[in-house]
């Protein structure tokens, strides 16, 4: 509590007691004001960032739906016809269909939602396994540039799109993806 804060810190309060009361200028007063104070900026500091929330049956069925949905559209579109990569969209109207793009972004977010669903036990851990392998062995024959994935790959022939960079982004997004994966 704010008691123990100002047992602990005695000394900042005493040494800022003494500058508010002695020092001749606003500058030593304003530190004197800020050391007085700094048992309740302590206090204030230990308590909880956040408040715990307990998500309702609602909000927890509409999330496992969505992701439902989520995991049908990469488990349906990531093929053997696309490397087993999931393409970046897919385009109703116009009823153009598979983009057959991908970022290392897509990968690395399908990567950690097939983890998702087997946490969610909304698929068997195998499938999950199986789905993350196809995808480990498919970027292990993408080409590189000095080891890094470029931003965007054709998915039927695993060529790096034009004009070939590389995103640290989305470096980054596939990194998190397999790790969380």
């Amino acid at each position: 509590g704010l008691a123990a804060y100002g047992k602990a810190m005695w000394f900042p309060m005493l040494a800022g007691g003494l500058c508010l009361l002695f020092s001749p200028l606003i500058i030593g007063r304003s530190a004197g004001l800020m050391w007085l104070l700094s048992p309740v900026a302590a206090a204030a500091l230990a308590l909880p960032a956040h408040r715990e929330y307990t998500l309702s049956r609602a909000d927890k069925e509409y999330i496992r739906c969505r992701a439902g949905e989520t995991w049908r559209y990469l488990r349906d579109f990531s093929t053997e016809e696309e490397n087993y990569l999931p393409p970046d969209n897919f385009q109703e109207q116009p009823p153009i269909g598979v983009a057959h793009r991908t970022s290392p972004t897509n990968i690395g977010l399908a990567a950690a939602s097939a983890a998702a669903m087997m946490d969610m036990e909304l698929i068997p851990a195998a499938e999950a396994v199986e789905y993350i392998r196809r995808l480990t062995e498919t970027l292990a024959r993408m080409p590189r540039c000095q080891g890094h994935y470029y931003n965007w790959y054709d998915t039927r022939t695993l060529l790096p799109l034009h004009p070939a960079f590389v995103s640290t982004v989305d470096s980054g997004n596939l990194y998190a993806g397999l790790l969380v994966a």
